[in-house]
């Protein structure tokens, strides 16, 4: 079985639990994301390199979220546009309120340029997972463009302005 077989059978598997359990685990991905930008300063140090794989992490945190959200809207089988919509702006406002919330945390900033690193990580996973998963050719042709996006907005975060 391949590596994408397993995730669309685990998709699957989620994703027809009752609607507590799958909402829950969107309430606690918030949740493991508010603690961990509550925590002062990069863990991982202040070098460039640090900064670049903490700004990476943003792709795979709230891609992780948005796909927790599109699980939780529906069975892969009956995902459409605005399903996946949904997900990236549940998570991409998330994003938005947690830069916020960073803005008051000692050590931390607010950026804009992380906001979009959330909303383009969201889109990749959700496109890869419509595209793969839910078999879409369209949203399979879109993710190479989407992986760029996100090295894009990353190094963005990391050598931008702000």
């Amino acid at each position: 079985m391949s590596a994408v077989s397993r995730v669309g059978a685990l998709v699957r598997w989620w994703s027809a639990r009752i609607a507590v359990l799958r909402w829950g685990a969107v309430a606690l991905g918030t949740g493991i994301l508010w603690w961990s930008s509550a925590q002062s300063g990069n863990p991982l140090g202040d070098s460039t390199a640090a900064e670049f794989v903490h700004n990476g992490a943003h792709v795979v945190a709230y891609g992780a979220l948005a796909a927790l959200a599109l699980a939780a809207l529906a069975p892969p089988e009956s995902w459409h546009a605005s399903q996946v919509a949904t997900a990236v702006l549940i998570a991409g406002c998330y994003g938005v309120v947690d830069e916020i919330h960073q803005h008051f945390v000692p050590g931390r900033t607010c950026s804009a340029a992380d906001a979009i690193t959330d909303v383009v990580g969201s889109s990749l996973a959700c496109c890869w997972l419509l595209g793969h998963v839910a078999d879409r050719p369209a949203a399979r042709r879109a993710v190479p463009a989407l992986v760029l996006a996100a090295l894009a907005a990353v190094a963005f975060a990391t050598w931008g302005p702000w």
